[in-house]
């Protein structure tokens, strides 16, 4: 698709039948994946010539699947969208959209967006063989050239200066910061980049930049979007620099506020100024703009940010009037100054066309368009640079809402400044394609990797540390005071702390906003605002507290006892938790959990939910349009709880509604249950009071949690409220002697989550005991609920032993996700969701 010419609009299609056609096709059919290739339709599409026939159909696409039901992972193929190393890849940019739909969606739908690959112009069969491995691999971004398979990466770009002082952009690989030598502060300044997969062998996108003689701004220097935020930033540094004539585009020219204002300060330091009123996606009112002195640069920053709009609400109309400024802009200034005619020419991309961003699909597809288009006008001869910029402090559209996203994300507005000595630094270099952000990763990374994993981020060392660690601020700046405060005392002092900092991120002047016993996530907290929570809390009590800790104690009250049981216990581990490492340690895991059965025996014991104070309530993780709510019981080990579905959680939002049911007594003013039926009876009792009369739903066991899922569902189908369907995740029989000999390899990986999940306290420990004793003594009865049985590809040790899969012989469907025992619950949760949403589809109809 060459650069679109100037049209005459045609009927909207944003109406066209491709969604309900495809959705009534597709209703009935079960499918493992879908690879959609509509996106390589390259011809500008009639009513909407900025886009391309191929975005608007995989859009259709999209929403007809969504529409469907279908849960089954969506891969999109370009082809020559995207380049590995050579500009000259790129041999249709406008398919570029396509992969900043994709980055949105990835984030959007977590479980159901497959990826995007790209293939070169003329596909080898050996590309098409490696395409077919790539459905099933651990990439979601990938370029495929001459039978080798390149992941998306960000890798940092090596120092850059400012005009004057040293330093240029790093050859390959990571070369630290790109930060001005006098700044203070994290600066994360990174070259797009796609790597071989799975080594990693970073390579840039084409090659180093070529440090030469320092560019300055002189003669005439356009900016468009020029009386904008980031516009007028623009502007002064161009002035200070030595640009003898500023020309500002705008729609509204002298009428914009504060364009007289801009005028003056820009004439004050130097420069002739002329602003104009022009749309420049009009090819014939820009070239009349730009009727006069040959610039000898070009700026482009203008553009525009819709409301947020979910996949079932974006239309062809909103894609385009996004792209209109941004893409038919930026190609009508391409076609106007073509090959060497400009000393520079420089687009203004976004980040949200790199790692995505919520409700911004329409957003991300124009500005990947941008990236490509520097390559193909790279690849003719002409000069190109492309930044995918983070937010800009001082105005423009990282503004209001979607400012507040990003900070809460982690992407802290620049200083306007700094950023235009970066921009000067990439000038003097002589780059293509640079990512251009302040990131704080400790709060981005964890948030960002939640629903699924980001290979996009596997290259930056920093980021691997915190993901590996998952650990919150070590704390030596919490208040000392409260561990010393009684208990009277402390709690309620963390009660209304934990209110403070939960009503203060989300958005709530008033503390009283947020009640105590108020559900976090009913409240309006989602993983990212919930990791944002662990932080605050962290700090301000001078504790480390796992990732999932919003999710494993869901209101303000409950999370208060937990940190106040904490407390002034602050680097001393439980007796049973010594004993129990030691036990791991001399091969000695049987005997361990005889001990935690007698610390169980000293506990107090409850005979039926009657005997309780009050009946527990399942933690609501997701919410979603399909009919049966799904109940999820976790492995009573100690890692178990609301917390080892967060991921599972995450990845359902948008499609079911999910709960997680408590294990009673892991925190020590519970009493366990004495026997099996007990146990049973008391999530029996909560699973009735959370569905609705007569109300559908589906029961889910993982590990030993599977078997109590099957005795709670054979106890409700006698009470006359069945479930619809059971799922067991890599559920052992209790009298399975594989237990036996993978014991420690299960409490290996237990311990080596602690910091995710734990602590693990002497409740958490002896409860374990119990309900260990309690799987072991559970008799099963056949159950009228169809069972899926789902198991993992990977054993948990290395090399595998003989027989190491679990079985269940009374299953209907057998499943097999990638992980192993414990990452298909975590890293792998999309290959999980994709698994059980996918069986539990067939049972909604």
């Amino acid at each position: 698709m060459d650069a679109p010419a100037p049209a005459e609009p045609t009927p909207d299609a944003t109406a066209e039948p491709v969604p309900v056609a495809l959705s009534d096709a597709v209703r009935e059919g079960v499918f493992d994946g879908v690879l959609s290739l509509v996106a390589m339709d390259d011809r500008p599409h009639p009513a909407h010539p900025v886009l391309a026939r191929g975005t608007v159909a995989t859009l259709a696409v999209a929403q007809a699947l969504a529409d469907a039901g279908v849960t089954a992972p969506v891969w999109a193929v370009t082809g020559g969208a995207v380049a590995t190393e050579r500009p000259g890849e790129v041999t249709a940019p406008y398919q570029a959209a396509v992969w900043g739909l994709g980055t949105v969606l990835a984030l959007d739908h977590p479980a159901t967006w497959g990826g995007l690959i790209d293939l070169p112009a003329d596909p080898t069969a050996a590309d098409l063989a490696v395409l077919v491995t790539a459905l099933t691999g651990d990439e979601d971004q990938l370029a495929l050239r001459d039978g080798k398979a390149y992941g998306r990466r960000l890798i940092r770009a090596g120092t850059m200066a400012h005009a004057g002082d040293a330093g240029r952009s790093s050859g390959t690989g990571s070369a630290g910061d790109a930060r001005h030598p006098h700044d203070t502060g994290p600066a994360d300044d990174t070259r797009h980049s796609r790597n071989t997969s799975p080594a990693d062998d970073t390579r840039h996108l084409h090659g180093p930049g070529q440090a030469g003689a320092a560019w300055r701004p002189h003669g005439t220097v356009v900016v468009t979007g020029g009386t904008g935020g980031v516009g007028a930033h623009v502007a002064r540094r161009l002035a200070e620099s030595g640009a003898g004539h500023i020309v500002l585009l705008g729609r509204r020219g002298r009428a914009a506020p504060g364009a007289t204002e801009l005028e003056a300060e820009l004439t004050e330091r130097g420069a002739r100024v002329t602003i104009i009123a022009c749309d420049v996606a009009d090819r014939t009112a820009l070239a009349a703009a730009l009727d006069g002195p040959a610039p000898t640069a070009v700026f482009h920053a203008a553009g525009v940010v819709h409301d947020s709009a979910a996949l079932a609400d974006l239309t062809p109309r909103a894609l385009a009037a996004v792209a209109e400024a941004k893409v038919m802009g930026a190609a009508n200034l391409d076609a106007l100054f073509p090959g060497d005619a400009l000393e520079r020419f420089v687009l203004f991309s976004s980040g949200a066309a790199v790692w995505g961003q919520a409700g911004q699909a329409a957003y991300a597809a124009a500005n990947a368009v941008l990236d490509a288009l520097a390559d193909a006008r790279r690849a003719r001869g002409g000069h190109a640079l492309s930044i995918a910029w983070g937010a800009w402090d001082g105005g423009g559209m990282a503004d209001g809402e979607i400012g507040a996203w990003l900070r809460r994300l982690g992407l802290r507005g620049m200083d306007p400044s700094r950023a235009a000595s970066v921009l000067e630094g990439a000038l003097e270099n002589d780059e293509t394609r640079l990512v251009v952000a302040d990131i704080d990763w400790a709060r981005f990374a964890p948030a960002y990797t939640l629903a699924r994993p980001r290979p996009l981020l596997r290259a930056l060392p920093e980021v691997q540390e915190i993901l590996t660690a998952e650990a919150g601020d070590d704390g030596r700046d919490g208040d000392p005071g409260l561990a010393a405060l009684p208990e009277e005392e402390r709690l309620p002092k963390l009660r209304d702390l934990v209110r403070t900092h939960a009503a203060r991120i989300l958005g709530h002047a008033d503390p009283e906003a947020l009640g105590a016993g108020q559900n976090f996530l009913e409240a309006g907290f989602d993983s990212l605002t919930s990791v944002e929570l662990r932080n605050a809390l962290s700090k301000a009590i001078g504790l480390r507290l796992p990732t999932a800790v919003v999710f494993d104690h869901p209101s303000p009250s409950a999370l208060a006892a937990h940190l106040s049981g904490r407390l002034g216990r602050t680097g001393e581990q439980g007796g049973l938790s010594t004993l129990l490492r030691k036990a791991m340690r001399d091969h000695r895991v049987h005997e361990s959990l005889v001990l935690l059965e007698a610390a169980a025996g000293l506990r107090d014991s409850f005979g039926s939910p009657a005997d309780l104070p009050a009946l527990p309530a399942a933690l609501k993780l997701a919410e979603g349009p399909a009919g049966l709510p799904l109940f999820c019981m976790s492995t009573p080990m100690a890692l178990g709880g609301a917390a080892q579905f967060a991921r599972l959680g995450a990845a359902f939002r948008g499609i079911r509604d999910l709960y997680a049911l408590p294990v009673h007594g892991y925190a020590e003013d519970e009493g366990l249950p004495a026997d099996v039926a007990a146990a049973v009876a008391l999530w029996a009792e909560i699973v009735a009071a959370s569905v609705p009369p007569g109300g559908p739903y589906a029961l889910l066991g993982y590990c030993a949690g599977g078997n109590f899922a099957h005795k709670v569902a054979t106890l409700l189908e006698r009470r006359g409220l069945p479930p619809a369907g059971l799922v067991l995740l890599d559920t052992f029989l209790p009298d399975d002697a594989l237990i036996d000999d993978l014991g420690e390899d299960m409490m290996r990986g237990m311990f080596d989550r602690e910091e995710r999940f734990g602590p693990f306290s002497d409740a958490r420990l002896s409860a374990m005991g119990r309900y260990y004793r309690l799987f072991r003594e559970t008799t099963l009865e056949e159950v009228a609920a169809p069972i899926l049985f789902i198991t993992p590809d990977t054993p948990l040790s290395q090399p595998a032993p003989e027989r190491w899969r679990s079985s269940w012989p009374a299953a209907q469907c057998a499943k097999e996700v990638k992980g192993d025992h414990f990452t298909m619950l975590e890293e792998m949760a999309p290959s999980m969701t994709e698994a059980i949403e996918g069986w539990l589809a067939t049972l909604d109809r």
